[in-house]
């Protein structure tokens, strides 16, 4: 009696299915479009819903003809669907279709902001809950935690901390942050256990001084002076001229800045009514110092103005005041008597008769060469002729 009851109801539900055909196929092939998951290896049957609505019809059964199935098996494979649905389709984590159409003849991809993944953590790494672009993909932001860590409990970064366990980089917890050590890498002062951020790099002060740095090679964290001959890194350090014995806008590798050393020049020599100031030089601490000043006696300033003159090619103009040139182009003291070749080479500017004169004493019978009293003018006892 059973057998004949399933042999009625395995005939009921093919002519069915030969009465449907065509919907069936239709329906199928859409199915398939919408990028339907395939079913179970093991059996052929495709469960399309009635267009009356009423449920869904099995097509064939077993992967082996049926030969043998029974209606309890086949019923397990069915489910029942509302009309007009396709209960095969793909799942949101597929970023693919929903198994409904578009209103356009066409499937309709899960729309834009539908969950399609769950959040994952590796370390400071946090990879957001993946949202459907309306496109087909499963889009996923990829965030840096640092420096707290990943938080897997809730797929979120650690925004504070209450122990060492929720910070990156082997940083401590600190007052609810995480501070990095000397030469991690920082942004800002607060992610530094020592308070300082300096140029990028956590350190031990707050190495904001001229010329010192605390990302030198080598010592990263620790603040050291720069280089002799760097530039000062915050610009600190003046950069004068020379004339100022100042700053050179350089570091002198002691973490300071370099002023223009000792012995160079901040001023050029000058010689001004026979009186020469020789050039000028900084101490090597700021200052420009000066030398005593030169007479240039008995010779005066030379032409270019900035030294003493060596010698007399122009003549007595080159000497200062009661000095006269000699032949050899030094310049000597004027005489106030004795012998002389010409009047330039007496205090008097007369050398009459061979000797300074106190006067020109060129009149008739004077001479300046009397015995007891050479350098006067004095009435010649001869008076025949000058003497």
């Amino acid at each position: 009696m059973w057998q004949d009851e399933r042999r009625g109801a395995r005939q009921s539900r093919e002519s069915r299915g030969q009465s449907h055909g065509r919907s069936w196929l239709l329906v199928i092939a859409a199915a398939v479009g919408c990028g339907r998951a395939p079913l179970p290896s093991t059996r052929t049957d495709a469960r399309i819903v009635d267009a009356r609505g009423a449920a869904e019809v099995d097509l064939d059964a077993d992967a082996g003809g049926d030969t043998g199935g029974d209606l309890a098996a086949d019923a397990a494979w069915d489910v029942p669907a509302t009309a007009g649905s396709d209960v095969g389709f793909d799942t949101p984590s597929t970023f693919g279709l929903d198994g409904t159409g578009d209103g356009a003849g066409g499937c309709r991809q899960y729309p834009s902001g539908t969950v399609c993944g769950t959040p994952s953590c590796q370390g400071d790494i946090l990879t957001t809950a993946g949202l459907c672009d309306g496109a087909g993909a499963c889009v996923a932001e990829v965030r840096v935690c640092a420096p707290f860590l990943c938080d897997s409990r809730t797929g979120t970064c650690f925004s504070s901390c209450t122990s060492d366990a929720q910070c990156s980089g082997g940083r401590p917890c600190t007052g609810g942050s995480c501070a990095s050590y000397g030469g991690v890498p920082c942004t800002e002062n607060a992610e530094c256990k020592s308070g300082f951020c300096s140029y990028g790099a956590c350190c031990d002060r707050a190495c904001d001084g001229p010329c010192e740095t605390c990302g030198h090679a080598g010592s990263t964290g620790t603040c050291t002076p720069v280089a002799a001959g760097a530039v000062d890194p915050h610009g600190i350090c003046p950069s004068e001229t020379a004339s100022s014995c100042g700053g050179t806008g350089l570091c002198d590798g002691k973490g300071a800045c370099l002023l223009y050393p000792k012995a160079t020049v901040c001023a050029p020599a000058s010689c001004s009514d026979g009186v020469l100031t020789p050039v000028s030089l900084c101490d090597g601490a700021g200052m420009c110092t000066t030398g005593p000043k030169l007479s240039c006696a008995p010779l005066g300033c030379a032409a270019s103005g900035d030294t003493c003159s060596r010698g007399c090619p122009g003549g007595d103009a080159i000497c200062t005041l009661g000095y006269y040139c000699t032949g050899d182009e030094q310049c000597v003291a004027k005489k106030t008597d004795g012998a002389c070749v010409g009047d330039h080479e007496c205090l008097s500017d007369h050398c009459a008769n061979q000797v300074c004169c106190d006067s020109a004493c060129d009149g008739p019978c004077v001479s300046c060469n009397q015995q007891g009293s050479v350098g006067q003018c004095r009435p010649s006892s001869n008076c025949t002729t000058q003497e």
